[in-house]
């Protein structure tokens, strides 16, 4: 499997992630930051699952190993704000933890795709 190839595997099992989350509307109370959190916990373990049974180049395979990783962390994250009861318990859950996504950022580069943070778009491409 060539690196470009590699890079649209990689978006195609992004996408159902991405437009989640690029649909999730802005959020005013804690209640409404924690609402989205249960399904999207859902998206990454399916996203985590996807990564694991793809087969990816060789020199590819400890990116992928490590944004599985980051994407346990986050899914611990994000259940702790999903589960909160509180106000206070969903700004403990905040503080305990964020997004991690320095392992996602290495392998984009791997992989030749743009930046999460670099405003384009990172979806399966037809």
């Amino acid at each position: 499997m060539s690196i470009e190839d590699a890079g649209q595997q990689y978006l195609d099992l992004v996408s159902p992630l991405n437009e989640f989350l690029d649909a999730a509307p802005p959020s005013e109370t804690w209640q409404e930051a924690a609402a989205p959190d249960a399904p999207h916990v859902a998206l990454m373990r399916e996203f985590g699952d996807l990564l694991v049974a793809a087969e990816w180049p060789e020199d590819i395979q400890p990116y992928v190993d490590a944004v599985v990783t980051d994407k346990d962390r986050d899914i611990a994250y994000y259940l702790a704000r999903a589960e909160a009861k509180t106000e206070e318990e969903f700004l403990l859950a905040q503080e305990s933890g964020e997004d991690v996504n320095a392992a996602s950022e290495e392998f984009s580069m791997r992989l030749g795709l743009p930046s999460a943070g670099s405003g384009e778009r990172r979806t399966a491409v037809r």
